[in-house]
């Protein structure tokens, strides 16, 4: 009797009604997180679709030899993060709240992990493998849509897994392409997957869902990475210099322009706004230029800095403020040593927390 004389009185009713609400409320997050573990994309279609941004926001830089990564706003100020699961993490992508990554081109003392795809759901502090199929070490990963492709080269193969599912289910094995030039790149643009080689190959391409791949006509070298921007597919090939490629059919034809760069290591590449940003080593110095996004691209220098020893370029990455290149230079006696250059109206290579082991920054992804 005193329970509903309490719920008569309309103001009880509102309060009561507010505390059931704020239970089902912590429930139904409750169950998010718990789904999280299971299915993260599934658990989030329950509040409208996959969420493709986490407001995370930070930039990874994976060293090829090593279980960590460094991390950074964009400011130049890098953190440590060691990772369990993976002995290293040298390819990753984002798809919704998960991060997919593999560690075929683990260097030692990391060991590869053969037929894995490894997957993490706290920003890389913790990977769980994924085992497809026989097929050796997976090398590149790449995401369209709630695609998910992994590729690699095997016995002068390039074979792929895919699933459709935002990486749920990966599909068998399937052979692409016969080559013995190793991978380069692998991205998508358009609901397209490219890869490209670090030998006289074209450019492999493949609309998703994947039912096909082609290669693209053009003459081509020794590549660098692509980079997808306003309806073009950019590289550069190398040949004594860098000739830049560029496509206006998503990859399907390259052809080569004027513009040439004389450097050694990997010609890296980002986008940010209308701004299309180069990046090569000369000598000592990491140097980096500048281009409208037009149909043709005309380069100035925004600078360049000396960047140690035997400096190499591996990856690159962008957010709306700044370029990030991750690769290594030695100290003096040949052993390489994670570094990270960095810019967008200037340069700097960034300083980076003590005591980081030999070895070099193989991938960076600005996770968001």
């Amino acid at each position: 009797m005193e329970e509903t004389k309490f719920l008569n009185h309309p103001a009880n009713r509102l309060s009561a009604l507010a505390s059931i609400c704020a239970l089902c409320f912590t429930l139904l997050t409750s169950c998010i997180k718990l789904d999280a573990n299971l299915n993260s994309n599934n658990a989030l279609a329950l509040l409208g679709g996959v969420l493709t941004s986490t407001g995370y926001n930070k930039f990874q830089a994976y060293s090829n030899n090593n279980p960590f990564f460094l991390e950074s706003s964009g400011d130049g100020t890098w953190t440590r993060v060691n990772f369990t699961g993976a002995s290293a993490i040298t390819d990753v992508v984002q798809i919704g709240q998960t991060l997919y990554g593999v560690n075929g081109l683990a260097a030692a003392p990391a060991i590869p992990a053969p037929n894995t795809i490894f997957k993490s759901l706290d920003h890389g502090r913790t990977w769980s493998a994924v085992t497809v199929s026989t097929g050796g070490n997976i090398e590149k990963i790449a995401s369209c849509g709630t695609s998910v492709a992994a590729a690699r080269n095997g016995g002068g193969n390039i074979n792929a897994y895919y699933s459709a599912d935002t990486g749920l289910n990966f599909g068998s094995l399937v052979t692409l392409y016969t080559t013995g030039a190793p991978l380069r790149d692998f991205i998508c643009s358009n609901n397209r997957y490219l890869m490209n080689f670090s030998a006289s190959e074209g450019v492999l391409f493949a609309d998703s869902p994947i039912t096909a791949w082609n290669l693209s006509t053009g003459s081509f070298a020794a590549a660098s990475n692509l980079l997808a921007s306003n309806n073009k597919i950019i590289q550069y090939y190398s040949s004594a210099t860098y000739t830049e490629q560029i496509s206006t059919n998503n990859g399907q034809t390259l052809s080569s322009t004027s513009n040439s760069v004389t450097g050694t290591g990997l010609l890296a590449l980002g986008s940010i706004g209308t701004k299309i940003f180069r990046s090569y080593i000369s000598g000592a110095n990491c140097v980096l230029e500048s281009a409208n996004d037009s149909a043709t691209l005309s380069w100035s220098s925004v600078g360049s800095v000396n960047c140690g020893l035997g400096p190499q370029f591996f990856s690159s990455a962008t957010n709306s403020n700044t370029m990030v290149v991750g690769g290594s230079a030695n100290n003096g006696a040949g052993t390489p040593f994670p570094m990270i250059f960095r810019g967008r109206t200037n340069v700097s290579v960034d300083s980076q927390p003590a005591g980081l082991p030999t070895g070099s920054i193989i991938k960076v992804i600005f996770v968001q």
